[in-house]
């Protein structure tokens, strides 16, 4: 089963994997498991970052409210940061 570990290179972030809550700070790891809906939050002031490592070469994203999958990275990757 392919998965992803995020781990908090800084800042302070939550976690919300499978509906339940976690408090992660720069240091911090966690785990969400292939096909489980989660999402991360900055529950601090500054800048959080977080470092992605997956499980697989072919990484994919689907947005919960759309039922959309898309490529990681791909033209249609809405998850990277924002640019102005």
């Amino acid at each position: 089963m392919r998965h992803s570990r995020p781990l908090t290179f800084e800042g302070e972030a939550t976690a919300e994997i499978a509906g339940e809550f976690f408090d992660l700070e720069a240091g911090q790891a966690t785990w969400a498991p292939a096909g489980v809906p989660h999402r991360f939050f900055n529950r601090g002031q500054g800048v959080m970052r977080i470092y992605w490592v997956y499980g697989g070469r072919e990484v994919t994203r689907t947005i919960t409210a759309t039922g959309e999958t898309f490529e990681h990275l791909s033209t249609h990757d809405r998850g990277g940061a924002l640019t102005t």
